[in-house]
């Protein structure tokens, strides 16, 4: 008699609501993980600029206002944490800029920069420009691709003190420093002065008057200082007649300094005008005037008082070259002196200067 065979058949239970959610959590963590380590980025690198200690313009607070703006504000830092510092120095025609880098403790790049103009505004803008392509290149310079990214480096000991990376930056082999002869005066600029003062020995009496001038301070030579006086309405002892005076000349300025708020300059130099004088109170009444030349020094001290405007006195000590006597003829037929000038001269004059660099 036949046996039938029967199969057992095993069932799984079907999937439960616990067992889908550690699926779908198993999933997600195997596709996130890759995506999010290829999505981390390198910090950004850090900036800080500073001028040097010797440099034109560490007093002007809108230049480093400017420089600082071509650093993004995510990467900007004091000088004292700053991965990469800029040291901005500012000569006589040039501008160095020098790169250190704190983390490899050496320097990171320099860059020159000719310039075309004396003021801190404009200087500011050509240095801006080269500093903002500096920064972009130094930004770029970190981003690399994922395989080739190499491993982080070491956060360096603390920073030595600023001298000491100053003298870093001056053991790497670097152009000498052009020094501008004393020989050639200050740097080149230009000033204008408009004074009032008294002239002793060219007309009669110390009566005000003016002086104004001009000074030239080329690149390559001494200041050269254009200036003209004048005075009028001075009378003679006798009141018989009134005097006046006018002269114009160059001078040039062989020694000269500046410290601080002060500056001095002494020049030498020639003047050529005339001295007029006219009759009162008398019989016949006439005008002469006669030519008159004159060579001497000027002594001249300013002291600044806010931004270009100064405070000037200035001193001179001028000898005749062309003297004239006046006299008038009396009426018995002679001659009785009316005034004659004295051999050597002086003046004294006080007022505001204007200096531009």
């Amino acid at each position: 008699m036949p046996v039938a065979s029967r199969r057992c058949r095993v069932r799984r239970p079907p999937p439960t609501p616990r067992r889908w959610s550690v699926l779908v959590v198993a999933l997600l963590a195997v596709w996130f993980v890759p995506v999010v380590g290829l999505t981390q980025t390198t910090p950004p690198t850090t900036w800080a600029v500073r001028m040097a200690p010797e440099s034109r313009c560490t007093t002007d607070r809108s230049f480093l206002d400017t420089l600082a703006i071509q650093i993004p504000r995510s990467q900007r830092a004091d000088a004292e944490h700053a991965e990469l510092v800029a040291e901005i120095e500012i000569s006589d025609g040039m501008a160095h800029i020098h790169v250190f880098d704190r983390v490899l403790q050496a320097e990171a790049g320099a860059r020159e920069l000719p310039l075309n103009s004396r003021f801190c505004s404009d200087i500011a803008e050509s240095v801006a420009l080269v500093l903002g392509v500096l920064v972009e290149a130094g930004r770029g310079a970190l981003v690399t691709s994922p395989a080739a990214k190499p491993a982080p480096a070491p956060r360096p000991p603390p920073e030595p003190p600023l001298a000491k990376e100053r003298e870093a930056m001056r053991a790497q082999p670097a152009e000498p420093v052009r020094v501008r002869p004393v020989w050639r005066g200050p740097p080149a600029g230009h000033e204008l002065s408009i004074a009032a003062g008294v002239n002793v020995g060219l007309v009669p009496a110390p009566v005000l008057g003016f002086s104004a001038g001009w000074g030239i301070r080329p690149a390559s030579t001494w200041p050269i200082w254009l200036s003209a006086s004048g005075w009028t309405g001075a009378e003679s002892e006798d009141r018989r007649g009134k005097f006046g005076s006018f002269y114009a000349g160059l001078l040039t300025c062989p020694a000269s300094g500046k410290r601080g708020r002060f500056s001095l300059r002494a020049c030498a130099g020639l003047h050529a005008g005339a001295v007029w004088a006219s009759s009162q109170d008398l019989a016949q009444t006439s005008s002469k005037r006669r030519p008159v030349a004159l060579v001497g020094v000027e002594l001249a001290a300013n002291v600044r008082i806010v931004g270009p405007l100064e405070l000037t006195l200035i001193g001179r000590a001028d000898a005749l070259l062309m003297r004239s006597r006046f006299y008038y003829a009396t009426r018995e037929g002679s001659e009785a002196k009316l005034y004659d000038p004295s051999v050597i001269i002086g003046g004294l004059f006080g007022g505001l200067a204007l200096r531009f660099r």
